[in-house]
């Protein structure tokens, strides 16, 4: 008896799942501060939580950048984030990644790398962890 399978939900499926997988941090993954609390820190001369008309906020808007926060394992989500506020608010895109450990810092050299292969202009910075 053959069954009737659709090879694209099933690739969408899979896809799902590892996003999904990709994007799931394990619980013993405590952070030593928030990420609002990193935002805090660095955005004294900007505004924080700046609404877009689809609702969606920038983490820091100052008068020349777009600044996305993110922790450094959000590299690539805050990348694409960064480079949507940027549009909509006609500044240069700009990503502040945290980083608590030194290991953090391949995720950085990612963002950094991938900014470097595209047109569009973006600024990858760092934070790093008083502790």
């Amino acid at each position: 008896c053959a069954k009737n399978y659709r090879p694209g939900l099933i690739l969408l499926w899979l896809l799902i799942a590892l996003l999904i997988g990709l994007h799931a941090e394990p619980a013993s993954a405590a952070h030593k501060h928030t990420e609002r609390w990193y935002q805090e820190q660095w955005c004294t001369e900007g505004q924080m939580e700046y609404q877009l008309p689809d609702h969606t906020r920038v983490d820091c808007l100052t008068d020349t950048h777009a600044v996305e926060v993110d922790f450094a394992q959000k590299w690539y989500e805050g990348y694409t984030q960064a480079r949507w506020y940027a549009i909509h608010t006609s500044r240069r895109a700009a990503l502040l990644l945290i980083i608590e450990k030194e290991t953090d810092l391949v995720y950085f050299h990612r963002a950094q790398t991938l900014a470097t292969m595209t047109a569009d202009p973006i600024d990858i910075w760092i934070i790093r962890s008083p502790d």
